[in-house]
């Protein structure tokens, strides 16, 4: 195996060979070493490092540890973990990881910080594809362990994703708490980060800037180039919010070339659908499309399932724009199903109202009305003041019509 380095989240990972094993050091949060000697093993846990992209590759590659550790010690049969190994190495497919996971938990029940560990794990084999149940166990993680970090940033994450707000807002101030606590620089920066998305989202633009601007001077002083990129990304989401388009995609390019540099895939499928966010604002629609169908390229290879419905619904505004109404109808809803699926508030409330947008034109004005109507209710649950006051105009405007 060639040694590779490369930064990833909170941590470095350094690989190298010795008689046979496979030694890994996790630098960061997690400092420490993993020993892999488990053949099958070692295979798996290179297949992950080649991807390069998982947002949960930390996380993948200590599940792989464990459960080789878990066959050495004889708690788990050894044909069992050599299929979920091999599962990873062939498709990455985590369902026989999670029956696992599973096991592992029962067996551990006397064992209360293992427990947590092994409940944070598999909700983060699940994360991207899937939120209820994804959740469960993030929180019951941090119910038995209070000071798990990864699990309240996770956690944190989830509830975004579903609209809870606050108690996102929460899990990430109490992040922020634990990570002032211990002196860790690196979990700070991730808070405010974290932090500043949610004023985001809640319309506090200067509140959310605000703290995106800490994140990003603490990841510059301390050469954590990933967490650099994010923070350009967020910024530029604030610019582009506020009309800066000059500005915007000026933090934009500069957050992608760091991640391009760090064949950081998450990051530069990001940067390309906020890039492309960009041109279709301008009115340069085939450059926007170009820049959608790059990103959502790069999701479907991640199997990430929140970024495929993003830009299924960028694409179908682009074809909305352009007059191919049927086609725009079509990626919406290819759009509001995922969303539907991951329980995604949020997302499920832009296409409700570019849906209804539709219906509008069409001269459809019931089923504008209606779908607005979802939108509104979908935006008051999440918190969404920018666009609760958008769609309430437009519901509004429907009313004068029909008088």
């Amino acid at each position: 195996m060639i040694a590779s380095l490369f930064k990833k989240l909170s941590g470095v990972f350094q690989t190298a060979c010795t008689d046979n094993s496979t030694v890994v050091q996790i630098a960061g949060n997690n400092s420490g070493d993993i020993v892999i000697n488990d053949p099958i093993a070692i295979k798996a846990f290179d297949t992950e490092l080649d991807k390069k992209h998982s947002e949960i590759l930390e996380t993948c590659l200590s599940i792989i540890s464990n459960l080789s550790q878990s066959k050495q010690n004889n708690e788990l049969s050894t044909n069992n973990v050599d299929v979920v190994l091999q599962a990873f190495i062939d498709s990455g497919d985590v369902e026989k990881a999670q029956a696992l996971i599973s096991q592992l938990i029962d067996n551990n029940e006397d064992t209360i910080l293992k427990q947590a560990e092994y409940y944070y794990q598999r909700g983060s084999l699940t994360y991207l594809s899937e939120s209820e149940q994804t959740l469960k166990d993030f929180v019951r993680a941090t119910q038995l362990n209070p000071e798990h970090i990864n699990a309240w940033t996770m956690a944190g994450s989830t509830y975004d994703r579903t609209g809870e707000l606050n108690s996102a807002l929460q899990a990430y101030q109490h992040v922020l708490n634990l990570s002032e606590k211990t002196c860790d620089s690196e979990g700070k920066v991730v808070s405010y980060g974290n932090i500043g998305t949610i004023y985001q989202k809640q319309g506090e633009l200067d509140k959310a800037l605000e703290f995106y601007q800490k994140s990003l001077e603490i990841n510059e002083s301390i050469g954590r180039r990933v967490g650099v990129a994010n923070q350009y990304g967020n910024m530029g989401n604030v610019y582009q919010i506020k009309g800066e388009l000059d500005k915007a995609l000026e933090f934009y390019q500069k957050g992608l070339e760091i991640d391009l540099h760090l064949d950081r895939k998450e990051g530069i499928t990001s940067k390309y659908g906020n890039i492309g966010n960009v041109y279709q604002t301008r009115g340069q629609l085939d450059k926007a499309l170009e820049y959608y169908q790059k990103s959502l390229e790069i999701n479907e290879s991640l199997g990430n399932k929140e970024g495929i419905a993003i830009q299924y619904g960028n694409m179908g505004s682009v074809y909305k724009t352009q007059g191919e109404l049927d086609k725009a109808r079509e990626y919406y809803q290819k759009s509001l199903e995922i969303e539907e699926s991951l329980g995604r508030k949020g997302g499920m409330a832009i296409q409700y109202a570019n849906m209804g947008i539709l219906y509008a034109q069409q001269g459809d004005l019931h089923q504008a009305k209606a779908h607005w109507g979802k939108a509104l209710a979908l935006f008051e649950q999440v918190g969404a003041k920018l666009e609760i006051a958008q769609v309430s105009i437009w519901l509004a405007e429907l009313e004068k019509i029909k008088e």
